[in-house]
């Protein structure tokens, strides 16, 4: 898995199928509860840090720190952002893009859920648009990176969702539309005044490599991924 060389610089983790099911959505309590627990010990991280977004598939982003989100759910969010060290980010994934922003300038971080319906609805723009607010973020000094997802040769769509994006994003045959979600993810960034030097993709499809989890591929038998940043 390609990562940037600015991780050094964050707490960050990444689960795979076989640390088990990390939604609470999709799994018994205690059972996600411990696999969150083995995970993050493994990782030098404390569960007692670790918030969590409820993920709904929409364009919110939490700001979290501080006296603002005393909690470790936060409902209705497909993003987090922090300025504060001691809190630990999570999302989980299984095809939709985790993306990821860090702001060393302004000692920032934050990340996201996207799927098809979030980045068409402008979850990207949502989640630099707060890096900008909270912090004053300049965007030519966000750093990003495009985390493991479907690629754009297993994610068949129907024609209707793929309407819904840019021809240049949809690879079209006669018995099928594809939809490239990195491309998209990447493009928006860029058109947010990301510089593509500064974004970094993963170029692990969640599909194709088996030691990720894929919805499209196991169907609902599929394991979450818990994706985790911070601030060191």
């Amino acid at each position: 898995m390609q990562i940037p060389q600015w991780f050094s610089e964050i707490r960050f983790a990444f689960s795979r199928k076989d640390d088990g099911q990390m939604s609470f959505k999709r799994g018994k309590h205690e059972f996600v509860y411990a696999n969150r627990l083995n995970f993050l010990t493994a990782n030098l991280m404390n569960l007692d840090q670790l918030v969590s977004a409820e993920l709904v598939h929409g364009v919110k982003i939490a700001v979290v720190g501080g006296d603002s989100l005393p909690t470790n759910f936060i409902p209705k969010v497909d993003g987090l952002i922090t300025s504060q060290k001691g809190v630990l980010l999570s999302t989980t994934h299984a095809d939709c893009l985790p993306v990821v922003l860090f702001d060393r300038n302004q000692n920032v971080i934050g990340q996201a859920h996207c799927g098809w319906r979030g980045l068409q609805a402008g979850i990207i723009a949502k989640l630099i648009d707060t890096f900008r607010d909270h912090r004053k973020s300049k965007t030519e000094d966000i750093l990003t990176w495009i985390g493991p997802g479907i690629g754009v040769e297993c994610y068949e769509v129907s024609k209707d969702v793929a309407d819904k994006f840019p021809a240049q994003f949809i690879k079209t045959a006669v018995d099928y539309q594809r939809l490239n979600l990195v491309g998209f993810a990447r493009s928006e960034l860029i058109n947010c005044g990301v510089a593509p030097g500064n974004i970094t993709l993963s170029n692990i499809c969640t599909s194709c490599q088996t030691s990720f989890s894929s919805f499209r591929r196991d169907g609902d038998g599929f394991y979450a991924m818990l994706l985790v940043t911070g601030l060191k």
